[in-house]
């Protein structure tokens, strides 16, 4: 992109998240970091940070499909007849029907 589409700077056209128009230049300073050394390191932190998340959302499914799993072994111990609908697969555990059973 260029700095004219975007009314920056033509230093700042490269940065993804606080561009500062050239209006906002004008009244005030760059705040934050602006050496390259520095945003490279910045960068790194972010990405980081974004893989750590990624890596706790990736558990946080597995525990949820380990404990359905679980559950479903929970609720196969009834001696009410169950039919398996579908089959256990690495995302979902099997599912089965159970026939209704009145309450006396």
């Amino acid at each position: 992109r260029r700095s004219s589409d975007l009314k920056t700077a033509p230093e700042l056209v490269d940065r993804v998240y606080n561009r500062p128009t050239l209006e906002t230049l004008q009244k005030e300073s760059i705040k934050g970091v602006t050496e390259p050394r520095l945003l490279k390191t910045l960068a790194k932190q972010r990405r980081q940070q974004y893989m750590m998340l990624k890596q706790r959302i990736e558990r946080e499914q597995k525990m949820f499909v380990i404990s359905q799993k679980i559950q479903t072994r929970k609720d196969l111990l009834d001696k009410t007849r169950k039919i398996k609908v579908k089959k256990e697969t690495v995302n979902s555990p099997a599912i089965y029907k159970f026939d209704y059973k009145r309450k006396r």
